[in-house]
């Protein structure tokens, strides 16, 4: 009984904190974000939708379409209405596919003085909240740039922590797979990122709290 309440507790806490933040995030002055979102399409507009740049095959592709729907959404937030565009994601969408990843984008920059006509949530909308801080300061170069920076901060040190409780040789096939989920595609994308950090910080702290290392 005592689970279920502190279960409870901590899944309320969560929730609020969620709000909290996605709040904070969408009452973000606009202009900044604006600003580094418009440069980066002008820099990447491009970008294939599904790009491959090392190894030409659809598992070793980053997803710029969903990326960009990301930026889309950020875009679009309104500090004049956080709690309404915090709880449903909109944008501009334009009707017809496209070859280029920013084509839905740039067509919220052309009107972006009217209603956003798409609403859509997923699994990364809550990442769009800490994405909207670094575009506020950053254009997509610099938050790839700072992907990378975390993506190899958390697995140095998943690794590290990793060695000091298993053998070298289990370190080291950990490392090979680690290439096999092609890591290097993980921190050129904005929808893979975060959820490759989650999983990496959880392994450590998991590590951290294990009294039986062998199990």
């Amino acid at each position: 009984m005592n689970n279920l309440i502190t279960y409870i507790k901590v899944f309320c806490i969560l929730q609020m904190l969620f709000i909290l933040f996605g709040t904070i995030s969408c009452l973000l002055p606009n202009t900044s974000v604006k600003k580094n979102i418009e440069k980066s399409v002008g820099i990447y507009y491009d970008e294939p939708v599904y790009s491959r740049a090392y190894i030409r095959h659809p598992a070793h592709q980053s997803d710029n379409f969903t990326d960009y729907l990301v930026m889309n959404f950020i875009y679009n937030y309104s500090p004049h209405k956080p709690l309404k565009y915090m709880l449903i994601p909109q944008c501009h969408m334009k009707g017809g596919g496209a070859d280029h990843a920013s084509y839905h984008l740039q067509h919220s920059l052309e009107n972006q003085k009217s209603e956003p006509n798409f609403k859509y949530g997923r699994y990364w909308h809550g990442s769009t909240f800490a994405y909207r801080f670094l575009f506020a300061v950053t254009d997509l170069s610099g938050v790839r740039w700072l992907n990378f920076l975390a993506c190899s901060l958390v697995a140095f040190g998943l690794v590290y922590r990793f060695g000091n409780v298993v053998s070298k040789s289990q370190m080291y096939l950990f490392m090979l797979g680690m290439v096999f989920v092609n890591y290097y595609v993980v921190f050129m994308s904005l929808q893979f990122t975060p959820v490759f950090i989650i999983a990496l910080v959880g392994c450590i702290s998991l590590i951290n709290k294990m009294k039986n290392h062998r199990r």
